[in-house]
Order: C-alpha cells, then sequence, then structure tokens
C-alpha cells in the first residue's frame, strides 16, 4: 500500500498473505479474501492495482492465480474502488526501466525507491509495491 501525492508517494503498508496446504482450497481462498478485505476496511484505498496473468508455468498454477484474481477484482467491486491492471512488462519497465527485469532486479529498485532498510520478501511483496508505483507513474500522465 503506497499513498502518492504529486510526485511523492510513501509506504504506507505492505505483507503478504499466507495460507496453508492444510487447510482445503476454498478456506484458503476465504482466508485470502477476509485479509484483502480487511486491508481494504483498514486503509480505505482508492484504487486496486494488480498484475495480469499473462504465463504461468502449469494449468493448474494458472487456474490458482485466476481464482485469486478474481477475489481481487470481487473486494474492489464491492468497495467501488477504482481497478487497474498492468502486464509484468509493464511493471517491470515502470519502476527498473528494463522492461524484462528480473525478480531480484525489482526486489533492489523497490527497496531503493521506499529507502528500505531491507530487500522485500518474498518477491511477491515487492511485485506488489511495483504494481503500485506503475499505476502512479502512469496515472500523472
Amino acid at each position: 500500500m503506497i499513498e502518492c501525492f504529486r510526485n511523492d508517494y510513501k509506504l504506507i503498508a505492505k505483507g503478504a498473505v499466507k495460507t496453508t496446504t492444510k487447510q482445503d482450497f476454498p478456506a484458503r481462498l476465504l482466508t485470502i479474501y477476509n485479509a484483502i478485505h480487511s486491508v481494504i476496511e483498514t486503509y480505505t484505498p482508492a484504487i486496486l492495482a494488480i498484475e495480469k496473468t499473462i504465463y504461468a508455468k502449469n494449468i493448474q498454477i494458472a487456474l490458482t492465480l485466476g481464482h485469486v484474481r478474481g477475489l481481487l477484482v470481487l473486494a474492489a467491486v464491492q468497495k467501488n474502488l477504482a481497478f487497474a491492471e498492468y502486464t509484468p512488462k509493464e511493471i517491470k519497465a515502470s519502476i527498473t526501466g528494463n522492461g524484462n527485469a528480473s525478480k531480484l532486479q525489482v526486489q533492489k529498485m523497490v527497496q531503493s525507491l521506499f529507502t528500505m532498510k531491507e530487500m522485500p520478501t518474498p518477491h511477491d511483496i515487492a511485485d506488489a509495491l511495483a504494481t503500485a508505483m506503475c499505476h502512479f507513474h502512469r496515472s500523472r500522465y
């Protein structure tokens, strides 16, 4: 979660939703939905920006990502949030200047942009912050 005003931005919150394989899939989806809903209630964002799923290593991962994306869209729509999607290449190019940047390069740039003492891990956190920054850059023009 970032806050942006003119050319200034700051990190408000970061985190990752953790589930366990001990839960069945519907229970895991509910955990994710409740966490997203809680973040929206707590921080009242104006927009939800997410990464478009372009590629997945296998069909099962793609289907799982589709379910989670559906939860994100549902949570945004329920709260009347604006919604934006960006491809991985758009996000990487916006943050690093290189649409083919590695995960490590994105992590390092996010760390630098937000003057974080440590690199954001897992890489999902860096990806989420990079997506937010991509939206910030794109919406200014």
